[in-house]
C-alpha cells in the first residue's frame, strides 16, 4: 500500500477514499472496516464543495473590481477632458497642472490602489476650486463627489478580492489535512487487513489498487515506511 502524495488534487484523493471504502464494502470477510472512512469521506466532499463555492465568490469579486476599476478610469478621463475644456486644451497650464501633474492616460495603467491614492488627491484639489464669484464651483464639486463615491466603491471591490483570498488561506490549510487524515487512515487499514489476512499479501494490496493509485506508477505515490519527499523544483531554463 502506498500514500498518495499530498500534492495531489484533492478529488483524487476523494476518489481513492471511495473506492477504497468500496472494495472493503464489496468483500463480507473486510466490510466491517468500511466505517473508518466514513467521517473522512464527508469531509472531502464538504471541503471540495467549499473550494467549488469559494472559485465562484473569487470569479465573481474579481469581476466586480475590474468593473469598478473600469468605472474609475473612465471617470478620471471625463474629468481630465473637462479641465482641458477649461484651459482651452493648454496641458502646461498651472491649474490644470495642479489637477494633473502626470498624464491620465499613465494613471489609469497604475496598480489599482495606486490609483485610488491618486484620485483621492484629485477629490481634494477638485474641491479647491473656486467660480469667479470665490465660491465652490458646481461642476467642480459634483465631480469631486462623483469621484469620491467611485473610489469608494472601488475599494469596496478590492476589499472583497482580498477576503476571498483569506477564506482560500484556511480552505487551504483545510485540505492539506483532510489529505494527511486520508493517508493516516489509509495506514491503519493496511496493517488491519494485513492481521486479518497475513497469508495473502496480494489479497491486502488490492483494496488499495485504486484507479488513481494506478495511475501514479513510476515512484510518485509514496510506500508507507517513507515520508513524503518534498516536490523537487524545476530546474531552470
Amino acid at each position: 500500500m502506498r500514500k498518495l502524495p499530498v500534492t495531489l488534487a484533492l478529488f483524487r484523493f476523494y476518489l481513492h477514499v471511495i473506492y477504497v471504502r468500496g472494495r472493503l464494502l464489496a468483500d463480507a470477510e473486510a466490510a466491517d472496516l468500511a466505517a473508518q472512512l466514513d467521517a473522512v469521506r464527508n469531509r472531502l466532499r464538504e471541503i471540495k464543495q467549499a473550494e467549488e463555492e469559494l472559485e465562484q465568490s473569487e470569479v465573481e469579486a474579481v469581476a466586480v473590481r475590474d468593473h469598478q476599476d473600469g468605472l474609475l478610469d473612465r471617470l478620471l478621463q471625463r474629468i481630465n477632458r473637462w479641465a482641458l475644456d477649461r484651459v482651452n486644451g493648454d496641458r502646461k497650464n498651472p491649474w490644470y497642472r495642479v489637477l494633473f501633474p502626470l498624464a491620465v492616460s499613465r494613471v489609469i495603467r497604475w496598480a489599482l490602489g495606486d490609483e485610488i491614492v491618486e484620485s483621492q488627491r484629485l477629490v481634494t484639489e477638485l474641491n479647491k476650486v473656486t467660480d469667479r464669484a470665490g465660491a465652490a464651483d458646481p461642476q467642480a464639486s459634483a465631480l469631486a463627489t462623483s469621484l469620491n463615491d467611485q473610489t469608494t466603491a472601488t475599494r469596496t471591490a478590492i476589499t472583497a478580492v482580498e477576503g476571498v483570498a483569506t477564506r482560500a488561506t484556511s480552505i487551504r490549510a483545510d485540505v492539506v489535512m483532510a489529505k494527511h487524515r486520508v493517508n493516516e487512515i489509509m495506514v491503519v487499514l493496511h496493517g488491519q487487513l494485513q492481521e486479518r489476512f497475513p497469508t495473502d499479501r496480494d489479497r491486502v494490496r488490492s483494496y488499495f489498487e485504486s484507479p488513481v493509485v494506478r495511475g501514479l506508477r513510476g515512484g510518485r505515490a509514496v510506500s508507507v515506511e517513507e515520508e513524503e519527499p518534498a516536490p523537487t523544483p524545476e530546474p531552470p531554463a
